[in-house]
Parts: C-alpha cells; structure tokens; sequence
C-alpha cells in the first residue's frame, strides 16, 4: 500500500479510496470532500432517482425487480369504488389499508416505481435497443466494479459499459438528460470528464462515450465521444484534487483555511 493510501485510510476507514465523486468535492468545497468521505452527505433528488432507474432497466433488467417494485393502487382503488360508492375517500377504507399494508409487506427494501415512470423507462428502453446505439455502445460488460490504484492513488468506482459484443474496446456511461444539445456542459459542469479520465485509465482504454438520452418529447438518444480535451481536463482535475488532499492528510493546512475563490 502506498504512503497516500495508508494516509487515506487512516483519516477515512470506511472509504480508503477516491472516487469520481470524491475528487469533484475536493476540488470545490472541501468540507463537503470530508462529509463524503465521512459517508455524511447523501444526494437525493427526482433526476438521479430516475436515472437509477432508467440505468438498471437498461443493463441490468434479469435483477430489475429484484430491486424495485412497481407500486399501483389503481385496480384495488378501481375495485373497492365499485363495490362501495358511498366511500367519499376509498384510501381511508378498510379494505384499502389491508391491501396497502399487504403491499408494504412485500415491498422489503425495494424501491417503489410508479406505473408513470415505468411505462416512459420502458418506452426510452426500446429508443434505444431499436436502434444500433445498444449493440455498438452498450453491450459489454455492465456494471463493472474496480478496486485499482492510479499511481499512488487508490481508486474505486463501477463503470456502466465496458467494449462491445463484436469486440471493440472502449468505456461507455448511460446519462439521461433534459436536452441533448445541451448535454456537453453537463460533462464539464458535473465533471463527468474526471469520470471517463480514472475508467480510461484504470482499464487502459483510449475511447470513451457517453451514451445521453432526453427525458422529454420522443426521448432521442445521443452518443458523445470524449475529446482529448475533455480527458485532458478530467486528469488535470484529478491531479489538482489528489494534490489538494495530499496536503490535508499531511496536515498542512485544515478545511476553514480553505476557500473557493473566483472572478466573475
């Protein structure tokens, strides 16, 4: 293990490596690197749900139900009205409240989906698969787990693609989107470019593609290469951050000295 690692591991033991996610805090607000680090900061919101969900749909659909559940109260609602109209709110009836807690029961810890969402997952599902976008970019290896080091930098992460059925080599990544003309500077305000920089060079690949589909109108789908630049970018970022940790795990300076700072 390297001085870095040991050092890593020591400040954070529940999570002695870096991840993409890790080196975007970093680089920002470094006391929310630490809450991470810490396993203090969760994210939530109806964009990452979703996209979850439109993710394991895609390349993981053998084990989709085994972690979510579709929840429709619509038929018992539907059934329960017409045997007894005089219920001015059939939710607070008792054969509702059975049902539901029927339901609850064998929920366990899945994730509910509602028949809205779906519907529209299965719908993108097909965009994609009709089309040549799944067999050339997302029909390698899905959900790859890695455990590497870069340099002297412990790195952990999962990639959503890797190669292709025919053979070809490269790392892909699954986004959804609001608009696909748009989504570039999704790549460098979410710093996805860190993203493909560690994949590329954790599986010694030299091609990355975001695969991006919209969430609105017919749902078209996008598949962007990464530049030279954009890699470039995303190395210099990851070196930026591992130099700014670097110095806090060797006590050099501590997070209330440390200010984000800009000209606008």
């Amino acid at each position: 293990m390297t001085d870095f690692a040991l050092k890593l591991a020591e400040r954070f033991p529940n999570k002695p490596y870096l991840s993409a996610s890790s080196i975007k805090h970093a680089l920002g607000d470094f006391q929310r690197f630490i809450l991470y680090m810490e396993g203090k900061l969760k994210f939530s919101s109806d964009a990452l749900r979703f996209g979850s969900i439109h993710d394991k749909y895609i390349l993981e659909r053998d084990t989709f139900y085994d972690e979510y559940i579709v929840f429709d109260d619509t038929p018992i609602i539907e059934s329960i009205s017409e045997a007894r109209p005089e219920l001015k709110s059939v939710k607070t009836s008792k054969e509702y409240k059975e049902w539901k807690k029927e339901f609850d029961e064998s929920v366990g810890s899945k994730t509910l989906v509602t028949p809205e969402e779906m519907k529209k997952v299965e719908w993108m599902t097909y965009r994609i698969e009709s089309s040549d976008v799944y067999k050339h970019y997302l029909s390698g290896q899905h959900q790859v787990e890695f455990n590497d080091f870069i340099g002297d930098v412990p790195v952990r992460g999962f990639l959503d693609n890797l190669d292709n059925a025919a053979g070809a080599k490269f790392v892909s990544d699954l986004k959804t989107t609001q608009q696909l003309d748009k989504f570039k500077w999704k790549v460098r305000d979410y710093a996805y470019d860190i993203q493909a920089y560690i994949y590329l060079t954790v599986f010694d690949r030299t091609d990355f593609y975001w695969v991006a589909q919209s969430k609105f109108d017919s749902n078209p789908v996008g598949v962007f290469k990464a530049s030279e630049q954009t890699l470039n970018a995303g190395r210099t970022k990851f070196e930026t951050a591992v130099s700014i940790i670097e110095e806090y795990l060797d006590g050099k300076w501590k997070p209330a000295e440390r200010y984000i700072t800009d000209t606008i």
